[in-house]
């Protein structure tokens, strides 16, 4: 009531003649004052901007006619906090290209040799890339080459090796690592192109590497998973000293002609043999560190080895349960260890490990003064070491520790304990 009459007394006074020269001012409606803050806002919010990048990129104000303002002594401390990723694994395009290439020369193609009886026709003679059986890598320049037991498992055929120069040269020697499977294949050559192996090191997760085939084929993958077991079934955790079953693993697989190809790393340097395993695709690695203390054995005593012989590797000769693996023990005995070799089962019988009286559930918690843990397991542990080898081992027995020396033996290529039901 009291706002209808004051707009009858302001309609009187502006047609009051004596004030009619006077502007009515006009009303306002809804929209022009939401239009009106949300401008007042936008002005706002661009001069608050301005001055607040202002005062970050000036150190000083100078005042006409007063003295200049030190803005860092004013204002609190300014700090900037970067965070970057620990693996950087992307390189430049030139840098690229040439790590493919280099990755190209170094591999070789294995073929089975063609009986030459039963070829006679020219076009029949020559090796092709869809022949190929897998791949190898050069590790001397006179002829030492790399590759597994999956690429050539029968020593008594003739194959060939077909390097990065497209010459043919005949396998003259196969000689076989128990371990790992992994073989050294001996041809008469000369300035070979020889590799850089890495370390245990320059394995890291989440890696980019390349994986060559020989054929004008790089793949680039990515390292997925590291100390990778493949368990199908509890009893699969089961791990034998003398028996790689640890590998790394790729994300992606690739097919069966990149079997035995040298995986690289992007600073140039072979971390490891490609291999298929248990897997249904070629995507485990054979890790560098698993065969390179190998190349001295090779280099002296490859000329005095016979091909189709075995070299030289430590051996145990136990079955193990790695704790660090294993999750939701309730054994009492065993439930609060988070590390540590649990022996499964009796000793190979006349091994390292029953001259010792190692015993059935003891628990190896120490190889001299290496840790077993999830990085470092028995079986690599072990490996470190030649035959006849003096160490100690840390056990855990029935609660109290133990120091016990073990001279270890030559590893047998078939001689693996059985793994006995629990």
């Amino acid at each position: 009531m009291k706002n209808t009459k004051t707009t009858i007394h302001l309609e009187k006074f502006y047609k009051n003649h004596k004030f009619n020269q006077l502007e009515k001012p006009v009303r306002l409606g809804w929209k022009t004052i939401l239009l009106n803050i949300i401008l007042a806002l936008i002005f706002g919010f661009l001069a608050g901007l301005s001055g607040g990048l202002f005062v970050l990129i000036t150190r000083s104000i100078k005042i006409p006619f007063y003295k200049e303002l030190n803005l860092d002594e004013m204002l609190p401390k300014r700090e900037i906090v970067i965070k970057t990723r620990e693996v950087v694994n992307v390189l430049p395009n030139q840098q690229r290209a040439e790590l493919i290439k280099q990755s190209q020369g170094q591999v070789v193609k294995i073929f089975l040799k063609k009986p030459e009886a039963a070829v006679k026709k020219i076009l029949e003679q020559i090796y092709q890339d869809e022949e190929t059986l897998g791949q190898g890598f050069v590790l001397t320049n006179d002829g030492w080459i790399i590759s597994h037991r999956e690429v050539i498992s029968d020593f008594k055929k003739e194959y060939l090796i077909c390097a990065s120069n497209k010459m043919l040269y005949p396998v003259e020697k196969i000689l076989i690592d128990p371990l790992t499977g992994v073989i050294f294949l001996k041809i008469e050559a000369e300035g070979l192109e020889v590799v850089k192996l890495g370390e245990k090191e320059d394995i890291a997760l989440g890696e980019e590497v390349l994986v060559a085939d020989g054929a004008n084929q790089v793949k680039i993958r990515e390292i997925t998973k590291i100390q990778n077991l493949k368990i199908t079934k509890t009893e699969d955790l089961i791990e034998s000293s003398d028996k790689l079953s640890r590998f790394v693993q790729i994300n992606q697989g690739l097919a069966d002609n990149f079997k035995g190809a040298p995986v690289t790393n992007l600073k140039g340097s072979i971390i490891g043999i490609l291999i298929k395993g248990k897997e249904v695709e070629v995507k485990n690695i054979i890790p560098v560190n698993y065969f390179k203390s190998l190349i001295n054995q090779i280099l002296k005593e490859g000329k005095n080895l016979k091909s189709g012989d075995s070299l030289k590797r430590p051996s145990l000769g136990v079955n193990y349960l790695d704790l660090a693996q294993a999750r939701g023990i309730t054994d009492k005995r065993f439930k609060d260890l988070k590390r540590g070799a649990l022996v499964w089962g009796p000793p190979l019988k006349e091994s390292a490990a029953f001259k010792a009286e190692i015993k059935n559930a003891d628990v190896i918690l120490k190889v001299n003064n290496d840790l077993i843990n999830g990085r470092s397991s028995l079986t690599e542990l072990i490996q470190e070491y030649k035959p006849n080898d003096k160490i100690i081992l840390t056990i855990l027995r029935e609660g109290k520790e133990e120091k016990i020396e073990v001279e270890l033996e030559t590893l047998d290529n078939n001689s693996h304990p059985a793994i006995p039901k629990e």
